[in-house]
């Protein structure tokens, strides 16, 4: 009687662990489905933006090559000063990730097929870190050259101190000066940085629709799998 009793009583505490661990389990695939959501949202904002400064960055080059480029003076001190702002930068909304990985949580998840599509989506957005690092580089580096062609003046006055959105920082200006250089290599050497933002972005953009189109599916899998509406 007394085997029996500890043998059940070693079987009841192991259905109870297994009970709070499948709640647990689910608990972080809800939390996770969440953060993908998110995700989604700013992947279409990220997207919608870098389409918006590409253009922005064809015609900025387009322009200081033009003869006539003093007609085009607020436009041009408008897209460049658009040039380096690091909104379009898309960033994962990880914190449920990060908890799996840091804390052995994933041992959590039982199922083969959900374990290795969130190990995937993690290495995806690890990697489009690294790459988001040598865009990050080449804007800090077209922060130091922009002062070589642009009037500070003119961009000092172009900043919208007392607004709350954020994206809307950047005014027009509200006065213009001519550029302070004419000379071909250092107005070639910014066109050169801004044309590396533009192929980084539209590098980057194209990932951002594959890593979107990942997100996507490994929602419909988790909430398959898992039984969430």
């Amino acid at each position: 009687m007394l085997f029996l009793a500890v043998t059940l009583g070693f079987f009841v505490e192991n259905q109870r662990e297994h009970y709070i661990e499948g709640q647990r389990e689910k608990k972080y695939i809800q939390n996770l489905v969440h953060d993908l959501v998110r995700d989604t949202i700013n992947y279409n904002l990220s997207i919608s933006l870098r389409l918006q400064r590409e253009r922005q960055a064809h015609q900025l080059i387009t322009m200081l090559y033009s003869p006539d480029r003093d007609k085009h003076l607020v436009d041009l001190y408008y897209f460049a000063r658009q040039m380096p702002r690091m909104n379009t930068i898309f960033y994962s909304t990880d914190a449920t990730m990060n908890q799996l990985k840091n804390s052995g949580a994933l041992r959590l998840i039982k199922k083969t097929e959900v374990a290795d599509s969130i190990v995937a989506y993690n290495a995806a957005m690890e990697a489009y870190a690294e790459n988001r690092k040598t865009e990050i580089e080449t804007r800090i580096a077209y922060r130091e050259a922009v002062g070589n062609v642009f009037d500070a003046s003119v961009l000092l006055a172009m900043i919208d101190s007392a607004g709350e959105d954020m994206d809307k920082t950047v005014i027009q200006p509200a006065f213009i000066k001519p550029l302070i250089t004419e000379s071909p290599q250092t107005i070639n050497h910014l066109c050169t940085l801004v044309h590396f933002l533009y192929s980084q972005s539209i590098i980057g953009r194209k990932a951002l629709h594959r890593y979107k189109e990942q997100a996507s599916r490994l929602i419909t899998l988790l909430k398959k799998e898992y039984h969430i509406e």
